[in-house]
């Protein structure tokens, strides 16, 4: 529950711009709809024009398929400049709301926190909140959109052969959480960790006089290269999980287009299932 109530504090950063948010989301689900209607087009072309022997249901399908592309393109552009506009001017008006609380905020917190670490929650932490709340949320609902217009156009084709196909998927999605559940603590070292080598840094740089006149800079190195090298563990780490996962992510999708040739192929050329 903590969780969603981040989450909408997040987009409550969007109510500002409900006119960009129309533009990017309308387009988003216009441009998924025309991508789940070309199969469809295909379909018919593949029944009626090769089938059927029909040379002009190909070329009017081709038509048909030329202009949606148009069409989708010009979406597509939509969807990709007013989602890249919602992220950057939400990047913005968080910088600037952390800046004015930081200014805020009283003596005793800034006697404890580190400059560096603050520098660092104002540029890494939400550069990766703005892609979230942008482009990637855009994203993420395009893709959900066009994944449930897939399984439905599965469903009215053939229930049994669609089940036996979205088995896999089930298992993919369990995956997929469990990984998301592995390596979100995970990014969050990670980003803690910058903190703490922007801290460093920061520290290194506003005392290098100091630094130089005592000739202490195999020392300061010494220490930066010590918190560098936990940074990269940290990512290594996400990097080693990653590779142990990808694979088998891919080889899901891979039984399930088995799935679907060695049980689909059979029906279809009995002509139980069209192509």
């Amino acid at each position: 529950m903590e969780r969603f109530k981040r989450y909408r504090r997040l987009f409550s950063y969007l109510n500002p711009y409900p006119c960009e948010m129309i533009y990017a989301y309308g387009s988003t689900l216009i441009a998924t709809l025309l991508s789940l209607i070309v199969p469809q087009i295909l379909k018919n072309a593949v029944d009626e024009g090769l089938a059927g022997g029909e040379a002009r249901a190909l070329f009017i399908s081709g038509a048909i398929i030329l202009g949606i592309a148009v069409v989708r393109s010009l979406f597509g552009f939509v969807q990709r400049y007013y989602g890249e506009w919602l992220s950057f001017r939400v990047a913005y008006d968080l910088r600037n709301e952390f800046y004015d609380k930081v200014q805020r905020l009283p003596f005793v917190f800034h006697d404890r926190s580190q400059t560096g670490d603050l520098m660092s929650r104002a540029t890494g932490d939400i550069t990766e909140t703005e892609r979230f709340v942008g482009i990637g949320m855009i994203d993420l609902i395009s893709t959900v959109l066009l994944l449930v217009g897939i399984i439905v156009a599965m469903l009215r084709e053939s229930l049994s052969l669609s089940l036996l196909t979205l088995l896999p998927m089930a298992v993919l999605v369990w995956a997929t959480v469990r990984f998301g559940n592995v390596v979100r603590p995970m990014f969050t070292a990670i980003q803690e960790q910058m903190g703490v080598l922007s801290t460093v840094m920061q520290e290194s740089m506003t005392g290098i006089r100091v630094v130089k006149a005592f000739a202490r800079q195999p020392y300061e190195l010494a220490k930066f290269d010590r918190e560098n090298d936990e940074w990269f563990a940290r990512r290594y780490k996400v990097i080693n999980v990653w590779a142990n996962n990808w694979p088998f992510f891919t080889f899901l999708i891979a039984i399930s287009v088995f799935l679907l040739l060695f049980y689909g192929g059979p029906q279809a050329i009995a002509g139980q299932v069209t192509v």
